[in-house]
C-alpha cells in the first residue's frame, strides 16, 4: 500500500469537504425553487434560512420547469429543475418580489448572487435584486442587474434613484450570467460599499468589475427585494439560485443540496482508493 499517495488523497479530499463546510456556515439564505410547482411564486416558504414566504406586488412572479446553469473556471453551479420568471406590465416602477432573511450582524459583510437570463433584447427593460432593511422595494439599500433604461447592460446601483455604474458591456439574450453582489460598511455604522461581480470563474474573493459607494443609511439588510422597470408580460426573464450568505465563497459554491452528495463522494472516493492501494 502507496501510504503516501493514500494519505495525500484524504487530506485534499478532507479540505475540499471542510471548505464545502466553511461555506455552508456562511450561507444565510438560498433558494433554488425546485421543491415549487409550476405556477404563482408567491406564497411559497421553501429553500433554507428564509423568516418569511415569498410575496409579489404589482407584478407576477411564476415558478417554471427549466433551471439554469452555470459553468466558468472553479465554479459550477446546477441549477435544478427549476427557475422564477417575472412578468410586468411595461410600465415605470413596478414593485416585484421580496422575501426576508436573518442577517448575522449589524452592518457586517453581506454577499448576494444569483442566476439571470434574458431572452429579448429590450433595452429599455431595468430590474435589479437587491438587500435592503425595509420591505419597500424602493427604498435604500444595494442592488444589482440592469440598472440602465437605454442599454441592456449590467450595474449596480446603491438607493432608489443610485449612484450607480455599469461596466458598459451589452448582455447577449439566451445566454446565462452569475451576478455577484458585495454590500459593506466602510468604516461606518452604515453600508456604504456595493461591489458587483459578473460571470466570476474562482469561489475566491477577487477584484470587483465595478464599485459604488453611497451611504444607504441603513444597518441591517434583512430583506431580499426586486425593483422592475418596463418589464414586460412576456416572461422574458428567467431568474434562478439565490444566495446571500456572509462571505464570497458561500455564494459560488454549489447549492446546500450538494453539500451532503459531494461529501458523501468523498468518502466513497477515499475509501476506494484505500482498498485498491491495499491489494
Amino acid at each position: 500500500m502507496n501510504v503516501k499517495n493514500t494519505g495525500t488523497g484524504l487530506i485534499v479530499m478532507s479540505a475540499a469537504l471542510l471548505l464545502m463546510q466553511t461555506a455552508s456556515a456562511a450561507l444565510l439564505a438560498y433558494d433554488g425553487f425546485d421543491e415549487y410547482a409550476d405556477g404563482t411564486l408567491a406564497s411559497n416558504n421553501g429553500g433554507s434560512g428564509w423568516t418569511s414566504s415569498w410575496d409579489s406586488n404589482t407584478v407576477t412572479a411564476d415558478v417554471q420547469s427549466g433551471g439554469l446553469s452555470y459553468s466558468n473556471g472553479s465554479i459550477s453551479i446546477n441549477g435544478g429543475s427549476k427557475a422564477i420568471t417575472v412578468f410586468g406590465s411595461n410600465t415605470n416602477n413596478e414593485q416585484a418580489i421580496l422575501r426576508s432573511f436573518t442577517p448575522t450582524t449589524s452592518n457586517g459583510n453581506l454577499y448576494f448572487s444569483y442566476l439571470v437570463q434574458s431572452n429579448t433584447s429590450d433595452v429599455d427593460d431595468f430590474y435589479r435584486m437587491l438587500l435592503t432593511a425595509t420591505e419597500s422595494r424602493n427604498e435604500a439599500g444595494g442592488g444589482i442587474g440592469d440598472v440602465q433604461t437605454g442599454a441592456a447592460e449590467f450595474g449596480a446601483r446603491v438607493g432608489k434613484t443610485g449612484p450607480d455604474a455599469s461596466t458598459g458591456d451589452t448582455y447577449a439574450t439566451g445566454t446565462t450570467y452569475f451576478l455577484v453582489g458585495k454590500l459593506s460598511s466602510q468604516g461606518g455604522t452604515a453600508y456604504d460599499q456595493l461591489e458587483m461581480w459578473i460571470n466570476p470563474s474562482s469561489s475566491t474573493e477577487g477584484a470587483a468589475d465595478l464599485s459604488v459607494s453611497s451611504n444607504t443609511g441603513e444597518t441591517d439588510m434583512v430583506n431580499w427585494g426586486m425593483r422592475s422597470v418596463n418589464v414586460n408580460n412576456s416572461g422574458d426573464k428567467v431568474f434562478d439560485e439565490f444566495r446571500v450568505g456572509t462571505t464570497y465563497n458561500a455564494v459560488t459554491i454549489p447549492e446546500p443540496g450538494t453539500f451532503a452528495l459531494m461529501a458523501g463522494a468523498l468518502v466513497v472516493l477515499a475509501l476506494t482508493e484505500h482498498r485498491r492501494r491495499r491489494k
